[in-house]
C-alpha cells in the first residue's frame, strides 16, 4: 500500500521525484501528516536508508476511501550551514488530485536559526505541484550541532510534514568588506565596524578542542590584497605567513584565506589586516 502510494505521487510529480525505483535518502525529506481517518498514519520505508515516509495528507471521501491527498518533500534530508550564514532548503508540494492553496511553516529550528518562505502559500491542482524555497538563516553565536526541524504543509484541516535535518557546523566566515581602507580609524584609535559584531561571539560545541575546533576562515572582497594580523598560533588563530614582515600569500579579490585559523581554546582573539597595520580590529571570541 505504502510504496504504491509513493509510485503515483512520483507518477504525478515527475520533476520533484525523479524515478521512483532510484529515490535515495539525499533526495526525501521525508512524508508525514494527514488527518484523522487516514488508515496509515505513518510508517518507516525500512527499503530506503535513511528516508522517512509518512501518511499522505487526505481528504476521505465517504466510505473511508482517500480520493484526494498531497505530499511535502525536501529536496534534501539533511543540511549544512556555516555559522552566521544562510541555506535554502528546497519544499515541493506533490498533490494526488488536490486542489487548493497550501500554507507552509516551519517549527523545531534551534536557538539562533530563523527560516522564511518564499512564497509562504502555493497553488496546487490535480497532478500540478509547486514548489516554495526556505532559506534558513543563522547567526554567530548558534551552537554548533545537528537537529531535526519540521516543514508543515496545511490546507484546511489537511495537514503534512517533512522532518530533514540542519547541521550547524562549527565554522565562520568572515569578510573583509570592499573598500575597507576607508572604514579604518588610527593606530591609537581603530575602527571596529569592519568586520561584523565586535566580538564576533561564538558558542563553543560539544567536545570543542584540537580535535573539534571553530574553523575561522577569511574571505576577501575588497579590491586590495590583504593579509591577517594574529598572535595566537598554539590556539590555533596563527598569523598569515609573512617571512621578513612581509605576507608572502595575501588574499586577492574574491579569495579565501590560505592560512589555516582552526581555533581549539575558548578566549578572545583580537585580528586586524596586517598590511595596513592595527587601524581595522575584529576580535573573535568563543566561549
Amino acid at each position: 500500500m505504502r510504496s504504491s502510494r509513493l509510485l503515483i505521487a512520483c507518477a504525478a510529480f515527475a520533476l520533484a521525484c525523479g524515478d521512483a525505483s532510484t529515490i535515495g535518502s539525499d533526495h526525501w525529506g521525508g512524508i508525514g501528516g494527514g488527518q484523522s481517518g487516514d488508515t496509515d498514519p505513518g510508517s518507516v520505508d525500512t527499503t530506503d536508508s535513511g528516508a522517512t515516509t509518512g501518511g499522505d495528507a487526505g481528504v476521505i471521501a465517504e466510505g473511508g476511501s482517500q480520493t484526494q491527498s498531497f505530499q511535502v518533500m525536501t529536496d534534501k534530508t539533511s543540511y549544512d550551514v556555516e555559522l552566521r550564514a544562510k541555506v535554502q532548503v528546497q519544499v515541493t508540494i506533490a498533490p494526488q488530485g488536490f486542489t487548493g492553496t497550501v500554507n507552509l511553516a516551519v517549527s523545531g529550528l534551534s536557538t539562533g536559526v530563523t527560516g522564511a518562505f518564499s512564497p509562504t502559500s502555493v497553488s496546487v491542482s490535480g497532478t500540478t505541484g509547486a514548489t516554495s524555497m526556505l532559506t534558513l538563516t543563522t547567526l554567530e553565536s548558534v551552537i554548533p550541532a545537528a537537529t531535526p526541524f519540521t516543514v508543515t504543509a496545511t490546507s484546511g484541516s489537511t495537514t503534512a510534514t517533512a522532518a530533514p535535518s540542519l547541521n550547524v557546523m562549527p565554522q565562520i566566515t568572515i569578510q573583509i568588506p570592499n573598500n575597507v581602507e576607508a572604514m579604518a580609524g588610527t593606530g591609537g584609535t581603530p575602527s571596529t565596524d569592519a568586520f561584523g559584531n565586535y566580538p564576533i561571539t561564538i558558542n563553543a560545541p560539544a567536545n570543542f578542542g584540537t580535535n573539534n575546533p571553530i574553523v575561522v576562515k577569511f574571505l576577501n572582497l575588497d579590491s586590495a590584497p590583504h593579509c591577517i594580523h594574529a598572535s595566537n598560533p598554539t590556539q590555533g588563530f596563527p598569523h598569515d605567513t609573512d617571512p621578513n614582515g612581509v605576507c608572502s600569500t595575501p588574499m586577492q579579490k574574491n579569495q579565501m584565506d590560505s592560512t589555516a585559523h582552526n581555533v581549539n581554546t575558548k578566549g578572545s582573539y583580537l585580528f586586524y589586516l596586517h598590511d595596513e597595520g592595527d587601524t581595522t580590529d575584529g576580535m573573535i571570541k568563543i566561549q
